[in-house]
This record gives C-alpha cells, sequence and structure tokens, in this order.
C-alpha cells in the first residue's frame, strides 16, 4: 500500500520536524 505509506512517512515526518 503505498499511498498508506506514503502518509504515515508524511506524518511523521511533520512530528519529527
Amino acid at each position: 500500500m503505498p499511498f498508506w505509506t506514503n502518509v504515515t512517512t508524511a506524518i511523521v515526518c511533520v512530528r519529527v520536524s
């Protein structure tokens, strides 16, 4: 599921920032 993975990665990136 590339879409779900992309969303999860985006959320993680925002949280890490």
